[in-house]
């Protein structure tokens, strides 16, 4: 092999591997891994020389592009990449954005002249189910996932939680490329869960499973607002920073033997993603703040009506809403050593309502 075919073969296909002793195959395999997030390091040759045999391996789920030896006949010009069989064009397709805006027609007309140019003819009609597809996006990201052995990728773009979150602050701070906007697009109008799905019903890559806090996550955020998808994402990075209220009736408790959370949620900051979603969706709001709520109540006297709305998911929305308004018409009495002994507390919102308009009509000046 040439330098220039070695280099290729490192780059766009798995190391091949002679028949080894299954240990010893573990090891190169785990060494060799193209994803070098997932290759072997040194804690995990550290347990392997240790005996251990259940160290997961990603050899086959990495980066890597087809391993077909066989090129065709005529290689598919790229900018200045050739695409030796469909594997490796469906795989360059998914990681350049630029191309799936164009992608339809390339479709319709290029690759189908160049599969047919390569005596493919079974693969140019197989070809026909794709961009037979009505919606241009939805048939170039069919024939992407349909030949490529990746992961998800929209518009160019290798799309998990850490990276939507990423696009999406790109897009709030108008730094975002044509493909990331097109991403926050679709996962508004709820068009990236559906291709989602689609990805993990069929295709079909070793080892693989759908990543179901993803698959919900991406749900959740459908018809939201961006400012509100970002502010649900800091939720879920930190969740107890945040006043939670009762998840649990006592009954529910009795059945599902969990403990039932008072208003502040101690256990908040160990929650998993998806039973942060499920909170969140129960409450139907973002969350307050836990230092927010602190100062406030540091500064003044919270209406007890509005504190009991915070204990339960079914009211919480309706109290944060409360206090939001008085907050902002200046209707909160502010904790002063003589008016800590009355109480304030217990009045209705009407009744104190009425007494912090009084204190403000008796402020001086």
């Amino acid at each position: 092999m040439t330098d220039a075919q070695i280099i290729r073969e490192l780059t766009i296909g798995n190391v091949e591997i002679p028949n080894l002793d299954s240990g010893w195959s573990l090891l190169v395999k785990g060494l060799l891994t193209k994803d070098d997030g997932r290759r072997w390091g040194y804690d995990e040759v550290v347990k392997w020389l240790g005996g251990a045999r259940d160290i997961p391996v990603y050899y086959e789920t990495g980066t890597a592009l087809s391993t077909a030896k066989t090129p065709y006949r005529m290689p598919f010009r790229l900018g200045d990449t050739d695409c030796l069989n469909v594997e490796e064009l469906a795989w360059t397709l998914a990681r350049t954005p630029t191309l799936w805006f164009s992608g339809r027609s390339l479709l319709l007309f290029e690759v189908r002249r160049w599969l047919e140019g390569n005596m493919m003819f079974d693969e140019a009609a197989k070809l026909g189910d794709h961009i037979s597809d009505p919606d241009p996006e939805r048939a170039l990201f069919r024939f992407v996932h349909a030949n490529s052995k990746g992961p998800f990728s929209v518009m160019g773009k290798t799309i998990d939680s850490g990276s939507l979150e990423v696009f999406l602050q790109r897009v709030a701070e108008n730094e975002a490329d044509q493909a990331e906007v097109r991403v926050a697009e679709l996962l508004r109008d709820g068009k990236l869960a559906k291709l989602y799905d689609e990805y993990a019903k069929n295709v079909k890559i070793s080892g693989a499973a759908r990543d179901r806090f993803f698959y919900i996550l991406l749900l959740f955020m459908e018809k939201k607002e961006l400012h509100k998808q970002l502010e649900y994402f800091q939720v879920l990075r930190n969740p107890g920073a945040y006043v939670w209220p009762a998840l649990y009736t006592v009954e529910e408790w009795v059945d599902l033997k969990k403990p039932v959370h008072s208003l502040w949620l101690e256990s908040a900051g160990g929650f998993s993603g998806l039973e942060t979603i499920d909170a969140l969706r129960k409450i139907r709001v973002v969350p307050l703040r836990r230092d927010t709520f602190e100062e406030m109540n540091k500064n003044f006297i919270l209406p007890g009506e509005i504190l009991n709305m915070f204990r339960y998911a079914r009211h919480y929305a309706m109290g944060k809403l409360e206090l939001k308004y008085r907050l902002d018409r200046g209707l909160l009495v502010a904790r002063e050593p003589a008016l800590e002994s009355l109480e304030l507390e217990h009045l209705s919102l009407h009744e104190y309502d009425r007494f912090a308009q009084a204190q403000i009509r008796h402020i001086p000046g």
